[in-house]
């Protein structure tokens, strides 16, 4: 999912693989394709189940990691499936904040609507 090798994410999941795994710092595959924006990927997650708001060890939604990473088109696709943007990180900042800090206006518009 990091790699968005998506042939390799579909064969996984077929294969039964957890769809909410997280890494030692509680990264998951949609967490790491979200940052990446590697939308197909996100797509697949998605339609297989994996939770939208599952956070990292540090409280980062893959919400938030797509909007600091200016994943406009990943953005708009983990808000369609539901994912809340009203999260805080641990660090008490939000998605809006990643995005804003980010530089990318539509992102933060996509946000506020």
């Amino acid at each position: 999912a990091d790699w968005g090798r998506l042939a390799c994410v579909e064969r996984l999941l077929e294969a039964g693989a957890d769809k909410d795994a997280q890494n030692a710092d509680g990264w998951t595959a949609l967490s790491y394709a979200a940052r990446d924006g590697h939308e197909a990927v996100v797509e697949v997650l998605l339609a297989a189940g994996c939770s939208v708001d599952l956070p990292t060890s540090d409280g980062m939604t893959p919400l938030m990691g797509a909007a600091l990473s200016n994943r406009a088109g990943t953005v708009k696709l983990l808000l369609e499936a539901g994912a809340d943007k009203a999260l805080v990180c641990n660090n008490g900042r939000t998605v809006l904040w990643y995005a804003e800090q980010s530089g990318n206006d539509a992102v933060a518009a996509l946000l506020q609507n």
